[in-house]
Parts: structure tokens; sequence; C-alpha cells
């Protein structure tokens, strides 16, 4: 074999990375996503490539489960290396058409050690859900009619983080305990920032996210409303440090309450839940299911 024709060959392979690299399709993305959420978060009809595409979001209570519930619309994102970060540093940009009219930005920091994903400061996202298909509405799995209800509304602002509302009933397609639960109420995702760090460990969180969930009901009580609550996910990020992670109850007859840690690859929390004073008789049933009764109590255990 020549130089010429080694040359030649060297080139053609380079090349072929490279077209690899930059038309890397789509389902790579939704096959990392699958891996990563252990089969729970499904991107299907996945289109475009790795760098600017879109697929249906679909919900399931991971392998082997019937649960599942296709999100309206579509999500898309785009990455590339603008955004005045500077180095290896990229811009990921989130958009649903239907949930996330103003698009959720972060920042992609890749790198021989761990890689990091942060929240990118001045942008606050702020949707408003219909009601989704699914098995309460007019479709599931991964079917991709329209939305039953009316579409979301969204409006943004130039304040730091971010926040997204949508429907606890969606969790129901998230299999036990949820299919049973069967939830409805509000729930509220918001971060002033954050940062994961994605190591061979598992992830590991600095800054804070916050959960909120509001006028919470249940098909289990006779109660129109349960109440409201909150949990918060903090961490430093150091070392194999693990992020707290504390739920509260806001208001409402069913008091829950506890603490616990979350590693990135697991959560575990130990805590309680008590009727409130003149509720232990609509609560009785609910209270049974949901732990290990002890008096008056029940005992919650998670991970």
């Amino acid at each position: 074999m020549t130089a010429a024709t080694r040359w030649a060959l060297a080139g053609a392979l380079l090349g072929a990375l490279a077209a690899a690299v930059v038309f890397a399709p789509a389902r790579w993305v939704a096959w990392a996503l699958l891996q990563a959420s252990q089969g729970r978060v499904v991107l299907g009809h996945a289109q475009g490539t790795v760098w600017s595409g879109h697929a249906r979001v679909t919900l399931t209570g991971g392998p082997g489960s019937r649960d599942a519930l296709t999100l309206p619309g579509q999500l898309s994102w785009k990455l590339d290396g603008s955004g005045g970060w500077g180095g290896l540093a990229a811009r990921l940009t989130l958009r649903h058409q239907d949930l996330m009219p103003a698009p959720l930005v972060l920042r992609l920091q890749p790198g021989l050690g761990p890689w990091s994903l942060s929240l990118a400061e001045g942008k606050t996202l702020d949707t408003t859900p219909g009601r989704p298909e699914g098995p309460s509405g007019a479709s599931s799995g991964a079917s991709s009619g329209p939305p039953a209800g009316a579409a979301p509304r969204a409006a943004s602002g130039s304040t730091s983080g971010a926040t997204v509302l949508w429907p606890a009933a969606w969790l129901s397609a998230l299999g036990t305990p949820w299919n049973t639960l069967q939830p409805s109420g509000l729930l509220r995702l918001s971060s002033p920032g954050f940062t994961l760090q994605m190591a061979p460990g598992g992830l590991r969180l600095q800054g804070s996210v916050v959960l909120e969930a509001t006028d919470i009901a249940s098909r289990l009580s006779t109660l129109p409303r349960l109440g409201s609550y909150r949990v918060v996910v903090a961490g430093t990020g150091a070392g194999s440090e693990a992020a707290t992670v504390q739920l509260n109850t806001l208001d409402g007859a069913l008091l829950l309450s506890g603490s616990g840690q979350w590693t990135g690859a697991r959560l575990r929390l130990r805590g309680e839940a008590r009727a409130a004073p003149g509720q232990e008789a609509a609560l009785q049933n609910l209270l049974n299911l949901i732990g290990t009764r002890d008096g008056a109590r029940s005992i919650l255990s998670i991970g």
C-alpha cells in the first residue's frame, strides 16, 4: 500500500467519523434518556439529530408496566456551542410547543472528569397545564392524538431560575403507587439555579430544586382536597456528599413530613403521615395504604 493510499484511507475514515458525529440521529438521544430514566421516559418518533431534533414524550412505569401517558405536543432540543460560555461548554435549549412556549436553557460542560449540566441564568418558565392524554384522557401509550383539553398557556419573565407546572394526574403513568392513588392537583417544579455533576459514581447536585404540590386530592379519599406540600432537594455538590431532601405540609387535612437523601442514583426518605384533627375517619383508608400504621400515624418509607 502506497503512502498516498494510506493518506486517502485515513482521510476517508476521518470524514466518516466527522459525518457520524455531525449527523448522529435523534434516536441516540431517545436511547440515552431511556437508559438514564430506567425506561420511565420514552422519546417516541424522534426526528432530526443529536444536535437539533424533536420527539413525543411518553411517561411509563418502567419495563413491564402497562401504565403509560403520552404528553400533548412535542419536545424539541437544540445543542450548540454559542452563548458566550467559551471553551467546550455548550448551550442546550429545550422547548415544548404546549408546555414550554418559553425555552428552558441549560449549560452543558463536558470534560475529562465529571460533566456538568447547569440552569442558565436569566430564564423563567411558567406554564399552566391543560388536560393530558393518557389513562384519564383520550389516549395512552405512544398515541399521538391532540390533547383532550385546552392547550397550556405560558408566560416568561427576565428573572433567573425556572418554573414548570404540570398536572399531578400525570404521575399515574409512572405506575405504583401513583396509579393506585390517582392524584389530582398541580405540581410546580422550580429552582433559582442548580448544577448537576455527572460523575462515574452518580449525579451530584449543587444548588436547590423545589417541588410544590398544590391542592392535591386522591380517589382513595372522600375529601375534595388533601392539602398542599413542598419537597426541597438541596446539595453542595462537594465530593460524594448526598443532597438533602425535606418534605413538609403547607396546609390541608393530610399532614405529611419527612427527610432523607438523594444521591443521584437513589432517593431515600423516611417520614410520617397523619390526619388533621377531625379528619381521622375520612383519611383512615388512605393512611392504611400509603404506609405502615403506627397508631394514629402512618410511617412513610421510600428507598
